[in-house]
C-alpha cells in the first residue's frame, strides 16, 4: 500500500494526487455521487475540474444549507447515505462517511449493483484514538476489507494518506 503526500493538505480534505488516482478514465460527463459530502468541499472540487453531474448528499442540514451556500452550483440532497445507495452513478465517493452506515456490509452490497466505481476513505481505528473525536469516524483495517470482499468489489487501488497529528485515512479504489 503507498502513502499519499501532499504539503497544505488537512485530514478532511483528500490530496490532489489522490483524486486524480479516483478521476482517472472518467469521462467529465460521468454521474458521480459524494454520499456523507458535508459541507460539500470535495463536490466543489470535482465541478472545478469540470465535472458537472456531481451530487452531494448527507444528513446534516447545517452542513447542507452550508454546502449550497459555498457552492450554488452543485446539486446537495438532504438525505441519509442508506437512502440513496441504489441510485445509479458512474462512481460513488464515501470520504469519511462509511463509519456512519450501521451495516456496512449491506450497505457496500448495494453500492454494488448500482455503480461501476467505489472510493472509500475512512480513518483507521488504532489503540491510540480510544475517547478520541476520531474513534467514531473510524474503521478497522481488516473489516471494511472483508465487508468490500464480501461485496464483491475489486480493490484496484489502496493507499494512506496521513497529516501529522492525525489518524492513517486508508483509501480503497475498487470497480
Amino acid at each position: 500500500m503507498s502513502k499519499c503526500r501532499e504539503s497544505g493538505a488537512n485530514f478532511w480534505q483528500l490530496p490532489d494526487v489522490a483524486l486524480d488516482r479516483i478521476l482517472d478514465g472518467l469521462e467529465v460527463s460521468s454521474v458521480i455521487h459524494d454520499l456523507g459530502c458535508g459541507v460539500g468541499e470535495l463536490c466543489g472540487r470535482l465541478q472545478k475540474r469540470g465535472y458537472m453531474n456531481v451530487v452531494g448528499f448527507d444528513h446534516n442540514n447545517n452542513a447542507v444549507v452550508h454546502a449550497r451556500r459555498k457552492f450554488p452550483r452543485v446539486e446537495i440532497r438532504l438525505q441519509k447515505i442508506e437512502d440513496v445507495l441504489q441510485l445509479e452513478a458512474e462512481l460513488k465517493l464515501m470520504m469519511l462517511s462509511i463509519a456512519f452506515v450501521d451495516d456496512q456490509e449491506t450497505a457496500l452490497m448495494k453500492l454494488r449493483q448500482s455503480t461501476r466505481k467505489l472510493f472509500v476513505a475512512t480513518a483507521l481505528k488504532n489503540d491510540s484514538l480510544i475517547d478520541s473525536k476520531w474513534l467514531r469516524i473510524s474503521v478497522r483495517e481488516n473489516e471494511i476489507l472483508t465487508h468490500l470482499d464480501r461485496a464483491k468489489w475489486t480493490i484496484t487501488q489502496q493507499f494512506r494518506y496521513s497529516i501529522q497529528g492525525e489518524p492513517d485515512v486508508m483509501c480503497i479504489l475498487c470497480v
